[in-house]
């Protein structure tokens, strides 16, 4: 199922809205981020992001769907 999720990186408030597969894990859509939008290109490698609405942080190993995130969610990137 298809997702929509905003991705913020923290230190600049710069943000994106992205539509992703609930199976793709979030460190490749960081990859792909980082590859294809300007402002994200001096993102450094993490272990984790965090979800500005809960405050938990989360694995980017995992798939969406494994961290219970639903479309609307907001992930902040360090």
């Amino acid at each position: 199922m298809k997702i929509t999720i905003t991705m913020t990186q923290e230190n600049t408030g710069k943000s994106c809205d992205i539509q992703v597969s609930d199976t793709q894990k979030i460190e490749d859509t960081i990859q792909v981020i980082k590859e294809n939008l300007g402002v994200f290109q001096k993102l450094g490698n993490m272990s984790c992001v965090k979800d500005a609405d809960s405050g938990r942080k989360i694995d980017v190993g995992s798939t969406y769907e494994q961290a219970h995130i639903c479309s609307g969610a907001k992930l902040l990137l360090p």
